[in-house]
Formats: structure tokens, C-alpha cells, sequence
């Protein structure tokens, strides 16, 4: 009957992997596995299980055999957290094999045991406010704005810590998350060359070095820093001003950064970023594998040429 058209996996703690024989039978099955951290400390504190990356392993690797790609979700300024921390997150799951890896700001909800007056004073939530996304509206005269409180500090990481990864996240969606790049990044581990220490290069050429790259990146840096506001108030009080009302109808503001930035990325930007991928990649390997300089060369050339 052509039913489901789509089925959504999460994966279960526990789960045995005769599951995944199960869902492939449907043809539009997705898997995904959430994990917040793999830092035994973090989860310990926010009530969750030691993450079993070999069990995760075996997961995903049945999972591949069948044809499918694994996602998983991280959280970023969880308390205990730190920089270092969430970047080994990081590493660890994409050594787990995991296809994307996408990260969320730790969002402060209702109800929830990390949202008590106790709590956040014991980890000193540095707490800032952000547009939901195209949740806006004009009602008569009055315009509306639904907003979601996150924790962008705390007593073991900073501000500049979570602009920071922001930044990296956005270079993961942009390179790690998207199937365009998918043979240049097999390419790397192929080299014998981590994924992750390909990607901190980058970053750190991105952040620091002049670039059209560079420029483009930076709009990202900018906005992930601009959406965030002291008080729900503020940022009524600044959207209720028509001309920049409007800029959230044109979607100048107040779009998804993530989505925002990666189509950029695989539009607009195409050429400019590719470029300057494959030269960084291409400078990156020959500094590491000097002998084979002109064999880098020309396979990254080929490569390049067929993304």
C-alpha cells in the first residue's frame, strides 16, 4: 500500500540490534541515536546513562550494512560541561561511525529538573533569549514573538566558550553534515588523517585568517551572536520596530542559523567554500605526507572536479 512513506527510529538504550533487520524492511526507515555527551560526569548529573559507544558502534554498523545513515544529536552547555568536553564529544561519536552529528543549545523548559531556582544557581546559568524561529506575528496592532530561554554559560564554561562552538557546529553542518562533501571527507580518513583534526584546522583558518571563506563564515559568527537577548522584553521592544519587523519577514533575521547558513553554504557560497576546502585540505595533507605532494594534488584536483 506505499504506507508508511516515513518511519522514524530513535534508538532505544537497550535496543538489540535484530531491530534494525526489522525497520529495514521499510523502505523510508530513518535511525537516529541521541546522545547530549559521552562525558561520564554530564550524564551522570543530568540523570542520564554512561553512553555505551561500543554498543552504538555495533548499532550503527548494522545500520550501514543495510544501506541507511545513523544521526545523532548532542546538546551544548549542559552543566559541567566545558569546551574541551563538548569537542571530545565530538570526536568520540564521529570514532563511533555516526554520519551526522548535530548539536542544540541547551534550552531551558518547564518542568524539567535542570529549570529549578536551586539549580541554576548551583551551575550559574548565564541565561539568554531567542527568537523561535518564523514563530512571529502581527495581531491588530500588536506584534508577537515566541522566544525560548537558553543556557549560553555556566560556573565551568563561558559565553565565548558557546559562540565558539556555535561557530564549529556551523563548520560541522557546512562540511561533516553535508553528503556534497561526502567523498572529500572519506578522502581524509583515507589519508590516515582524524576527521576531527581536519575540521579544527579549518575552523581555526576560519576564525583567525582573511578569506572570502572567511567572510562568509563570519556572517554566521555574527548572527549566532546577534540573536541572543538579555530579556524576552528586549527583544519585543527591538522587533516591534517596523523596520526591523521587517527584517524578519524578508528573512534577513530570525531564521534557523543552522539551516540559514547551510543552504548558504551549498548555494550561494558553493564555490567560494569548495574552493576553499580543497585548497586548505590540499595545504593540510602535503604539510602531513610531504612525499606524496603531487599524488595529493592531483587526486584532490579530481576530486574537486566531480563535487
Amino acid at each position: 500500500f506505499d504506507y508508511p512513506r516515513l518511519f522514524s527510529a530513535p534508538y532505544g538504550k537497550g535496543e538489540d540490534l535484530g531491530s534494525v533487520e526489522k525497520f529495514s524492511k521499510m523502505k523510508v526507515v530513518t535511525y537516529a541515536i541521541a546522545v547530549q555527551s559521552t562525558d561520564s560526569e554530564i550524564l551522570k548529573n543530568i540523570k542520564r546513562k554512561p553512553a555505551d559507544l561500543d554498543a552504538a558502534s555495533q548499532y550503527i554498523e548494522a545500520v550501514h550494512q543495510t544501506g541507511k545513515y545513523v544521526p545523532t544529536e548532542i546538546s551544548t552547555g549542559l552543566p559541567y560541561e566545558t569546551r574541551e568536553k563538548h569537542m571530545k564529544t565530538i570526536r568520540d561519536l564521529i570514532d563511533c561511525g555516526f554520519d551526522f552529528v548535530d548539536a542544540f543549545t541547551f534550552m531551558l523548559l518547564d518542568g524539567i529538573a535542570l529549570n529549578t531556582e536551586e539549580i541554576r544557581k548551583k551551575f550559574q546559568y548565564d541565561i539568554k533569549y531567542r527568537l523561535i524561529p518564523r514563530e512571529f506575528g502581527r495581531i491588530e496592532d500588536n506584534y508577537v514573538f515566541e522566544t525560548e530561554e537558553v543556557v549560553v554559560g555556566t560556573n565551568t564554561y563561558t559565553l565565548e566558550d558557546y559562540i565558539y562552538l556555535r561557530g564549529f557546529h556551523g563548520l560541522l553542518r557546512i562540511t561533516f553534515n553535508n553528503d556534497t562533501y561526502r567523498e572529500l571527507l572519506n578522502y581524509i580518513k583515507q589519508s590516515d588523517t582524524h576527521i576531527m583534526d581536519w575540521l579544527i584546522f579549518i575552523y581555526e583558518d576560519l576564525r583567525k585568517n582573511p578569506s572570502r571563506a572567511s567572510e562568509c563564515f563570519r556572517l554566521f559568527l555574527e548572527e549566532a551572536r546577534s540573536e541572543l537577548w538579555d530579556s524576552p522584553e528586549e527583544l519585543k521592544e527591538y522587533y516591534s520596530k517596523e523596520e526591523n519587523y521587517q527584517k524578519l519577514l524578508t528573512r534577513e533575521r530570525g531564521d534557523n542559523l543552522m539551516q540559514k547558513y547551510s543552504i548558504f553554504a551549498s548555494s550561494t557560497h558553493f564555490d567560494v567554500y569548495t574552493d576553499y576546502f580543497f585548497e586548505m585540505t590540499r595545504g593540510y595533507l602535503e604539510s602531513q605526507f610531504k612525499e606524496k605532494k603531487q599524488q595529493i594534488a592531483q587526486e584532490l584536483e579530481d576530486l574537486k572536479k566531480f563535487i
